[in-house]
């Protein structure tokens, strides 16, 4: 295994082409360069595909930071591949930590799809 820390995009095109030097591609980012990866790689390539990112909040979890991590999470950049897309929520800080990162997401705009417990508790708030 080896990991390529160069970040010039210049450089794909030429490793996709080196067959006899790598073995497997394994690309990590958006929707661009997985499908280019994809597409014009002459080697196997691993792919995961892009989102369906989850972050679990547990009870024992410090609120305020946990609040901080799912708005950077979901909102710094939101068309990268590891993006939030599922907040999953333990039941014990629910009522506690929804409203709260509820109302820093509705700051900047983000359309929550929420399920029955969650949308109940988020009403009465």
């Amino acid at each position: 295994v080896q990991f390529i820390e160069n970040t010039d995009r210049a450089l794909v095109d030429k490793m996709l082409r080196m067959r006899d030097f790598i073995d497997l591609i394994v690309p990590r980012g958006g929707a661009g360069l997985i499908n280019l990866v994809t597409e014009k790689a002459t080697m196997p390539v691993v792919s995961g595909g892009v989102g369906v990112c989850h972050t679990y909040v547990d009870r024992s979890a410090d609120i305020d930071k946990a609040v901080a991590i799912a708005f950077n999470a979901k909102v710094q950049r939101p068309t990268v591949c590891n993006a939030l897309d599922t907040l999953l929520v333990h039941t014990d800080i629910a009522e506690r930590y929804l409203p709260l990162v509820v109302a820093e997401w509705a700051k900047a705009g983000v359309e929550m799809h929420c399920d029955e417990r969650a949308l109940s508790i988020l009403k009465l708030n």
